[in-house]
């Protein structure tokens, strides 16, 4: 639900490709890594699926959206900037601009912070994402983890709709000037 939330947000905000415009390395490498199967696979409505979030891991979501920028750079890039600002912090302008480093997060500029609070981000990848990964991985469970893993779904999935319903709400002036 949350990965249909972010893409759909964020389809309708930047356009369809998004995710490779955005997003930093890390994640378009573990991405490609995922969707390999797929797009080798003998079905071929798996090659026509844009399944960028689907192939990342539900705990991955809001860290990849806490670390995309509008303003992209190389990973070996970013590093040795901060590098040389960290070694040569009186020279380090004479060497390079280091403002890109302070380019705003996507999760700043689009106001994320607003839809999903700290709580519910932390509870998220702290909590929930290991509860999936035991119910979906066929882990030994015991009955309370059970019933309070329901209980947190039914949870997360009002606090998502909630956050669908702002989320789209910064996008109407979008929506209504495109074609549907």
């Amino acid at each position: 639900m949350l990965r249909g939330i972010i893409n759909r947000y964020m389809t309708i905000k930047y356009e369809g490709n998004w995710f490779e415009t955005y997003t930093y390395e890390d994640y378009m490498d573990k991405y490609k890594i995922y969707n390999k199967w797929f797009l080798s696979s003998k079905y071929g409505l798996f090659k026509r699926i844009d399944n960028h979030l689907y192939n990342l891991e539900i705990g991955d979501i809001f860290r990849l959206l806490k670390t995309a920028k509008k303003k992209q750079i190389d990973r070996v890039v970013k590093t040795a900037i901060e590098n040389i600002v960290k070694h040569e912090k009186d020279k380090a302008s004479d060497y390079i601009n280091s403002d890109i480093l302070d380019a705003p997060l996507l999760w700043e500029e689009e106001k994320f912070d607003e839809v999903f609070s700290d709580e519910i981000v932390e509870k998220w990848q702290d909590d929930f994402s290991k509860r999936r990964n035991m119910i979906a991985h066929n882990k030994m469970i015991c009955k309370d983890l059970y019933f309070d893993t329901i209980a947190k779904i039914q949870f997360y999935k009002e606090e998502f709709l909630k956050a669908e319903k702002v989320l789209l709400s910064y996008v109407k002036p979008f929506r209504d000037n495109r074609l549907w």
